[in-house]
């Protein structure tokens, strides 16, 4: 996880995550699942976005080389509150062999918080 703070707040993003077509019951990975757990007793405000940049992949690449990819938003939810030791999930349906990418925006919180109160941000397949 990367972190950024500022003065509007603590943005903490992922990734990109690569998730295989198949899952092991050999059924196809179409949805994620993000989890922001909150262990402090105080609630706290976040907004999620899932991203993805992915290449065009009907056009032929000679390695090596490098370009600039577009994002593209797979889902995006307004802030919320989350209350104090409690969890919020959020499921977010993804194209088959994506590569998405989870951006989280808390605004007032800031690192030393987010150590303290240890608030975490998991994600896992559907």
């Amino acid at each position: 996880m990367l972190s950024c703070e500022n003065r509007k707040g603590l943005t903490v993003s992922s990734g990109p995550i690569h998730i295989p077509a198949l899952n092991q019951g050999n059924l196809v990975n179409d949805r994620l699942v993000v989890t922001i757990k909150n262990h402090s007793n105080q609630a706290f405000q976040a907004s999620v976005v899932v991203e993805e940049c992915r290449p065009d992949l009907t056009t032929t690449i000679m390695l090596p080389s490098a370009s600039n990819i577009n994002e593209r938003t797979l889902a995006s939810f307004p802030k919320e509150t989350i209350p104090g030791n409690k969890c919020r999930v959020y499921n977010v349906a993804i194209p088959v062999n994506s590569f998405p990418f989870i951006k989280v925006t808390s605004p007032r919180v800031t690192m030393k918080q987010l150590k303290e109160d240890q608030q975490v941000v998991n994600w896992r397949l559907a």
